[in-house]
């Protein structure tokens, strides 16, 4: 029986997606959570080098979370995950923004934001509703 593309690229598609999930989250983690505990300092890619504060560190960990719980929905195959993890981010920047340790740097950081949540929306919204006959 033949099969499509669209089916044959589906694994691999999807384990790339959760990968590069996992790979941020860790990544934000290492760079929030661990460097408030040794360096106290983080670097904006594209911008400056800023200091983190326990602000920063609040922030940080419950939008980790959600942004795990996402994660796990999506590995569930249930489109819901992925708005958790838009939203969990959206949320944590725009309060690192305004409150967090990046308030004063939205001019340097407003590029990077951009471009990060428009590959954000095509992983996270887009792929599953690309193959929304795998995904709840």
């Amino acid at each position: 029986m033949e099969t499509n593309f669209k089916s044959r690229s589906f694994t691999i598609v999807f384990w790339i997606m959760l990968i590069v999930l996992v790979g941020d989250t860790l990544d934000t983690f290492n760079r929030l959570v661990i460097g408030y505990f040794t360096t106290g300092v983080v670097s904006i890619p594209g911008g400056p080098v800023v200091e983190l504060t326990t602000i920063s560190l609040v922030i940080s960990i419950p939008t980790i979370v959600a942004v795990l719980y996402g994660i796990y929905l999506l590995y569930k195959r249930k489109k819901v995950g992925g708005y958790w993890v838009l939203g969990a981010n959206l949320l944590g920047n725009i309060v690192g923004f305004t409150v967090g340790p990046l308030s004063g740097h939205l001019s340097e950081g407003l590029p990077f934001f951009v471009i990060y949540f428009v590959i954000m929306i095509i992983v996270v919204i887009g792929i599953p509703r690309f193959y929304s006959e795998k995904f709840d």
